[in-house]
């Protein structure tokens, strides 16, 4: 009789926490990432802008249950840190900006690979013949304030923008067999990862805008020699932008023959004068026309001020009263 044994011989059985992961997950970002638009830099206030982060993950049959998931957005091809992150127009222009989660005053979202906090969450299989879950989040947006030396370029709205790559904008995910073996922290060794495609936008527009003081010549009773004063515009235009400057003809409707004019018991008179470019008042300044001059310049985006010149030349004296007229200062860009 021949005797057989069967012997089976077991080693220890290792689970690793991801070994049996047959769950995949993906993200995606509305149009692609964020698009700032109507950003203008001498408004000098906060431009905000959305997103919306589509999170999906499939569990297939040896799936785990359980997923810690991170969401991580490093470095783009134009920003050195992600507080603030830089978009750039050009080789040199660059545009300050935040992306954050939660609310518009939440996280700064960064990457494991920069030190900073990725979005890190949980997913669990829903169960119930359900395989497939979508999870979405809300990106925040935000074009730094005071930045008005942003310039634009051609004299038209300008495109900045910074682009990610599949190492930079990516989802890393893990899946454990049991709730309780999720660290809760981002996983490194042994995580999954999908890229998830993203583009920060920004269309910087140009604008300029003006305000003026008065201008007051000093009282006389009579004409017989000029009278100067001065007013002051102070402008702002977009950084390289360039602009021109015009003033109306006043109540005269002629920029070369301007009028202040004071009527009474229905009867109008008038006194002659002149806006000029210069201290000499030799440049008449009008809208270009009939030989007049406009100043022209290019905007920095921070302040300026132009002084106007204007005098009252000799001339008879006409009833004593108090004259005016109103001017229309346009600026051109």
């Amino acid at each position: 009789m021949t005797a057989r044994r069967l012997i089976c011989l077991m080693g220890p059985l290792f689970l690793a926490a991801g070994a049996a992961q047959a769950q995949t997950c993906s993200a995606t970002v509305a149009g692609g990432g964020i698009t700032f638009n109507n950003v203008d830099p001498i408004a000098l206030s906060a431009v905000t802008a959305q997103s919306t982060l589509s999170v999906t993950c499939n569990w297939g049959l040896l799936a785990a249950p359980t997923v810690r998931l991170c969401v991580n957005l490093g470095l783009g091809n134009s920003s050195t840190s992600v507080n603030p992150r830089r978009m750039q127009q050009g080789t040199a222009n660059t545009l300050q900006y935040l992306v954050r989660t939660g609310s518009a005053a939440g996280l700064v979202l960064g990457s494991t690979e920069t030190n900073n906090q990725p979005l890190n969450f949980q997913m669990t299989w829903p169960g119930g013949g359900v395989n497939t879950l979508t999870q979405t989040f809300t990106l925040y947006g935000e074009i730094l304030a005071n930045q008005p030396a942003v310039p634009v370029t051609n004299a038209a709205t300008t495109v900045y923008t910074e682009t990610f790559s599949s190492a930079s904008a990516r989802l890393t995910y893990q899946g454990y067999a049991l709730p309780v073996l999720d660290p809760g922290t981002c996983p490194v060794l042994l995580a999954s990862s999908s890229p998830i495609g993203f583009t920060a936008t920004a269309n910087v527009t140009k604008n300029c805008t003006i305000s003026a003081t008065p201008m007051a010549f000093p009282q006389g009773s009579t004409l017989g020699t000029a009278l100067n004063a001065t007013s002051s515009l102070t402008l702002r235009c977009s950084n390289t932008l360039p602009y021109a400057i015009a003033l109306s003809g006043g109540g005269s409707n002629a920029v070369t023959a301007r009028r202040m004019s004071r009527t009474a018991n229905g009867v109008t008179t008038t006194v002659d004068y002149q806006l000029y470019l210069d201290a000499a008042r030799s440049q008449i300044w009008g809208d270009g026309t009939g030989g007049t001059l406009r100043h022209t310049a290019n905007g920095t985006g921070h302040p300026a001020q132009v002084t106007v010149y204007g005098q009252v030349p000799a001339q008879a004296t006409p009833v004593p009263g108090d004259y005016s007229d109103t001017i229309t200062a346009t600026i051109l860009f």
